[in-house]
C-alpha cells in the first residue's frame, strides 16, 4: 500500500480550535439511559480548546466537568473533518493529568465501516 495524503496536528501551534480546518469539535448530549450509566454526558464545543505554546501545558486541551449539571457529566470531543481516510496508520501521543478519575481515549472508526461498507 501507499499512502498519498497525511493528516497532521500540532496543537501547539493552533492559537484557537474554531480555526482549526481539519478538526470539529463536537456537541451533542447522551442521556443515562443511552450511555448505560448513572448520568448523561453533555459534550460542549467550549470543552475542546488550545493552550498557546508558550504555556507551561501546551496542546490540545479536552475539559471534562466535576460536578453534574441537568443530570449530566459535561464532556469533550474532537473529530476530523475530513471524509477522505479509510485506511492507514493512526497514532496518538496523549499527556494525561494525574486527577484521580481522569481517563482518555483514542477512537477511529472508517466512515466506510460505518456505512455498512467493507
Amino acid at each position: 500500500m501507499v499512502f498519498t495524503d497525511s493528516l497532521e496536528a500540532y496543537f501547539t501551534k493552533i492559537a484557537e480550535m474554531g480555526q482549526a480546518d481539519d478538526w470539529i469539535r463536537q456537541e451533542f448530549n447522551v442521556t443515562a439511559v443511552e450511555g448505560r450509566g448513572a448520568y448523561g454526558k453533555a459534550f460542549r464545543i467550549e470543552n475542546v480548546f488550545t493552550s498557546p505554546e508558550s504555556s507551561h501545558d501546551k496542546g490540545l486541551r479536552l475539559r471534562v466537568g466535576a460536578r453534574v449539571v441537568d443530570d449530566a457529566i459535561s464532556a469533550a470531543e474532537l473529530d476530523t473533518a475530513r471524509l477522505d481516510m479509510y485506511d492507514g496508520i493512526f497514532r496518538a501521543g496523549m499527556k494525561i493529568p494525574q486527577v484521580k478519575g481522569t481517563c482518555a481515549a483514542f477512537f477511529w472508526v472508517s466512515r466506510s465501516l460505518a456505512r455498512g461498507r467493507p
